[in-house]
């Protein structure tokens, strides 16, 4: 004891140097591996957005395309003379014009077509290089509380105006679709007649979203502003209308439904879940497609993105 504390003083305070030496160092660098990892997600995040924006703009058009192309064919069929055969001409021009969009449909309000027919609703969609007349053979002015048929399409755009329609399943294209519906207006003072709309695929949509791809495991998706899945890897999701909170309480997975209210409530942003689908750590990037109810969202896996 004597010879620590009387020969060798400066032993134990180099001893003690050391030690703090150490811990500095440990310290440093355990600083160094956060701060370089919370940069790296930094940069993933901001590579992930940009690509986001970027798919989000050419979304954007395939919309706008659509909408543009419905209110021309609802002009048209202002002006078109009740046959027919007039109907088929402006509605195959029109889809020779929009290649994209497989199919137009007009339902006409009572004895608005002709005053001795009640009901008539026609259309035409894309069948390989040809087209294929379609008759609306339901009563389409039934509200959905009155019907099992989907019916938005007509009795909320005549009473609400142009509208987007929830994801439905379209029997003459055999495909879920989504629609954008406008009243049909005739004369000076604008009477209605009936509603139009132009459908996009969903498969196609799908297709479009799977190209904005971050890591091995990264996938994206379109919700509506309800949360309703317009897109998702797995087919089920949209083709049964299921919601992300219906996802979310059926797999008991709280970071889901937190992040699904971020996405409805902001719209545009960052956030942070375990994926449904990977059952991992993951990051959600979204933002609005403009002029529309729906969100683009794309997910990363955490660690996948450190590594990009």
């Amino acid at each position: 004891m004597e010879t620590c504390e009387v020969n060798k003083p400066r032993t134990c305070k180099v001893f003690w140097w050391i030690v703090l030496a150490i811990i500095a160092v440990v310290a440093w660098q355990g600083w160094v591996f956060f701060k370089t990892k919370k940069i790296e997600k930094e940069r993933f995040e901001y590579a992930a957005q940009v690509e986001l924006n970027k798919m989000v703009d050419t979304l954007s058009t395939q919309f706008h395309e659509l909408t543009v192309a419905v209110n021309e064919l609802s002009e048209k069929i202002s002006e078109t003379k009740h046959e027919e055969a007039a109907f088929e001409k402006i509605f195959v021009e029109q889809l020779n014009k929009y290649k994209n969009i497989p199919s137009f449909v007009c339902g006409f309000e009572p004895n608005a077509y002709q005053p001795k027919q009640r009901l008539f609703g026609i259309g035409w969609a894309r069948k390989g290089d040809s087209f294929e007349k379609v008759l609306v053979e339901y009563d389409y002015t039934l509200t959905r509380d009155k019907t099992e048929i989907r019916t938005d399409w007509y009795t909320e755009t005549i009473k609400d105006g142009a509208r987007w329609v929830d994801p439905y399943w379209g029997t003459a294209l055999q495909s879920h679709l989504i629609a954008y519906s406008v009243p049909v207006c005739q004369g000076d003072a604008k009477k209605v007649i009936g509603a139009v709309i132009g459908v996009c695929r969903l498969d196609d949509l799908r297709n479009s979203v799977s190209d904005l791809k971050l890591g091995a495991s990264g996938y994206s998706f379109i919700v509506s502003t309800t949360g309703t899945y317009v897109t998702y890897p797995i087919k089920d999701y949209y083709q049964q209308n299921k919601t992300i909170f219906d996802v979310a309480k059926a797999q008991n997975n709280a970071s889901l439904e937190a992040v699904a209210r971020d996405i409805l409530a902001k719209k545009d942003g960052v956030g942070h879940f375990i994926s449904e689908i990977t059952q991992r750590e993951s990051t959600v990037c979204f933002k609005s497609i403009p002029d529309t109810p729906y969100i683009l969202c794309a997910v990363f896996a955490n660690n996948e993105g450190f590594k990009q």
